[in-house]
């Protein structure tokens, strides 16, 4: 797991959750790297205008003032690279409709519950990029 070199974004309106996430990928994939936005369009304007840095996995919270992360999907759905990147909600929903949208969205690769749990995190990029 740790030689992998990948590109993580992390979009979450919560700077805490951002820094639980950032401190995994440090940890777990020293020669990765990672942006976090708090705000879901100014992740969607970075992916618009940046095509060499593309994301190899998105974590990305449901519930956001402004732009909610299925917004966020609809408009990266339209995006080129949207096939290219993993994507895991990180929610602290547990409403069943939240959770089986996610799991029927053709994008969403998995789906982690809030709160944030190191081993639950792991255990998802292991399955996903190994």
């Amino acid at each position: 797991m740790q030689n992998k070199k990948l590109f993580f974004m992390i979009i979450d309106d919560d700077k805490l959750n951002n820094i639980i996430c950032q401190t995994i990928i440090a940890k777990n994939y020293p020669q990765s790297t990672y942006l976090s936005f708090i705000d879901p369009n100014e992740a969607l304007e970075y992916l618009q205008n940046t095509v060499n840095k593309q994301p190899d996995v998105i974590f990305l919270d449901i519930h956001m003032p402004y732009v909610d992360g299925w917004k966020f999907l609809e408009n990266f759905k339209k995006l080129e690279i949207s096939r290219k990147a993993y994507i895991v909600i990180i929610s602290s929903s547990i409403n069943e409709r939240d959770i089986r949208k996610a799991s029927e969205h053709p994008l969403v690769k998995a789906y982690i519950e809030k709160p944030i749990v190191i081993d639950k995190i792991n255990q998802t990029l292991k399955d996903l990029l190994e």
